[in-house]
């Protein structure tokens, strides 16, 4: 160039040549961009496993209808008739799932036992002799009493009044643990699951 100016033909050329060079570049890196998306997508549906996802139990389940196939399962234990009803009364909530509606909505709420209702105060007994292993109060149900009896079975009382006997303390069957007013709600565990206490009480009409 010898610190001369270039003609300004030969500087549009230059100019143009530059801003195709650019142009270039950035739509190879542009497909450059787009092909690593596609690859990273790809690799990623490959790797993603669902996994299914078991329900729990003792939980309230809001907004979810249960489908029509699906049943509860319960462990298989040979049905022993308990000889003593906690209290005398009807049962008012069974045993599963049950719909409650409201100002407009419905919900499905799962209790894992029963809960019978009679009028008046009456005392509680216990179902079988065993062990107390917990005396709890909560604002919703009252006093809870759990008692662990022989092969693994639990018996749990809710909704009590007034406690009648202490953990760590041992029962005899028809024993009085407490009093309950109107209400009791009551669960049978076996193993840590729930079985539905209206199989082991058919000898009574409830």
């Amino acid at each position: 160039m010898n610190g001369k100016k270039l003609p300004m033909t030969i500087f549009y050329k230059e100019q143009k040549k530059a801003r195709l060079i650019l142009l270039l570049l950035c739509v190879l890196l542009s497909i450059l961009f787009v092909s690593l998306v596609l690859l990273y997508a790809g690799i990623v549906k490959k790797e993603i496993k669902v996994q299914p996802v078991k329900p729990t139990k003792n939980i309230v389940v809001k907004n979810l209808v249960p489908q029509a196939n699906i049943k509860t399962t319960q462990p298989t234990v040979k049905k022993v008739w308990l000889p003593v009803l906690p209290v005398e009364g009807k049962i008012s909530t069974h045993f599963g799932w049950r719909k409650t509606s409201g100002k407009g909505f419905e919900q499905w709420n799962y209790l894992s036992g029963f809960e019978l209702t009679f009028p008046g105060v009456q005392e509680i007994k216990a179902i079988l002799p065993g062990k107390v292993e917990l005396v709890e109060k909560s604002t919703a149900s009252g006093y809870t009493i759990i008692i662990t009896h022989a092969d693994n079975l639990q018996s749990i009382y809710s909704f009590c009044t007034k406690i009648r006997v202490q953990p760590g303390e041992t029962i005899a069957s028809a024993q009085s643990i407490a009093q309950c007013r109107a209400k009791l709600q009551f669960r049978l565990l076996k193993n840590g699951q729930p079985l539905n206490p209206e199989d082991y009480f058919n000898n009574y009409h409830l």
